[in-house]
């Protein structure tokens, strides 16, 4: 987890905004208890550590938060504190969480023929770029006409249908079920100028594994 106080990270490029997060801590404002002052006067000699201490564990919460999130970064981390009454005094470190990237995938995705995601340390997916970028699901089909008729034919069959930019991004449960969609086309009258299955970027992939909790061990 990379938690700083600028931007921007040298060598990384944020993925992600996932947002604000916040990680507290609440003391006693009184000195002697809290170790930053001896009964016999002067600052006690491990104030520092003291002091260290209380950023440090608004620090780890604000990490947890931003785990939580999905994160591995948090940029623009600022200090803060505010009394909440007499006796007690709130430290509290904030910034934005955001999913950091160390590479250019897209240049990855031009130049490899076969591409790894690690997910803590172990492998998430492997293959290549086609089999790691290629949604089976989904696929994009051009075809005239489409009219709500036809639409709403294909939904009937358990399809997600989705009207982009003059064709339709259909959902299906396997090749039977597109073949289906196919044949309710043209019975219908609808000539297809296209049909391909959709293709997501491996900056889509990564996001995606990264994202997805792990499956506890069986």
């Amino acid at each position: 987890m990379l938690v700083v106080t600028t931007e921007c990270v040298a060598g990384y490029r944020v993925q992600m905004v996932l947002g604000e997060v916040h990680g507290l801590t609440i003391r006693s404002r009184n000195a002697f208890k809290e170790g930053l002052a001896k009964l016999t006067g002067g600052a006690d000699p491990l104030a520092m550590a003291h002091l260290m201490q209380w950023r440090s564990e608004a620090l780890t919460e604000l990490m947890r938060e931003a785990t939580k999130r999905g994160g591995n970064g948090v940029i623009g981390m600022r200090w803060d504190h505010r009394d909440l009454t007499a006796m007690a005094t709130e430290l509290v470190a904030y910034g934005t969480a955001v999913l950091l990237n160390s590479h250019l995938l897209s240049e990855i995705e031009l130049t490899c023929d076969r591409v790894a995601v690690l997910r803590s340390g172990k492998v998430a997916a492997f293959g290549t770029v086609e089999e790691l970028t290629r949604r089976s699901e989904k696929y994009k089909m051009s075809a005239a006409p489409i009219d709500d008729a036809l639409v709403a034919a294909f939904r009937e069959t358990g399809a997600v249908v989705e009207r982009v930019n003059g064709h339709v991004v259909l959902s299906v449960d396997g090749i039977q079920h597109l073949n289906a969609l196919v044949d309710t086309a043209r019975a219908r009258g609808a000539m297809l100028t296209e049909l391909a299955p959709v293709r997501s970027t491996l900056e889509d992939v990564f996001v995606d594994l990264v994202r997805t909790p792990e499956m506890p061990p069986s």
